[in-house]
């Protein structure tokens, strides 16, 4: 994570601690870098994510009463970083057929006979050889 990264995602801790009270004093600076640590390697928009729905209270694994440990928070980034990505790579591959199907040109029946006769005269020369 460069800088802009790393302060954007102590942002997202703080208010993490913040829907927490009963969490005691959780910004300080050691709990700060022991939760970065365990996200390290994690994007932040998987962060963002993974940050609202313990928030919101939509993590199976979470009680909601307590702020979430570090591995709980973890679980839940890498989660949501396996997520994206499967949708973006689903969304790729939509896009692609998409522009494949655009590419498609319906051939009028003329045009089609005189390519069938073309592949079938190349078929012959290439069975003389």
């Amino acid at each position: 994570m460069d800088m802009a990264d790393k302060a954007e995602a102590l942002g997202l801790l703080s208010m993490l601690f913040e829907a927490f009270p009963t969490s005691g004093d959780k910004n300080s600076e050691t709990t700060a870098k022991a939760y970065l640590l365990a996200i390290d390697g994690c994007s932040l928009p998987a962060l963002r994510e993974g940050v609202r729905l313990l928030i919101r209270g939509e993590v199976d694994d979470h009680n909601g009463k307590f702020i979430p440990t570090t591995a709980v928070l973890a679980r839940t980034v890498r989660y949501e970083d396996e997520r994206i990505r499967i949708e973006a790579a689903a969304a790729g591959r939509k896009r692609l057929e998409r522009a494949r199907m655009d590419n498609v040109v319906e051939l009028d029946p003329e045009t089609r006979a005189r390519r069938r006769a073309q592949l079938e005269q190349l078929a012959i020369k290439l069975q003389s050889l």
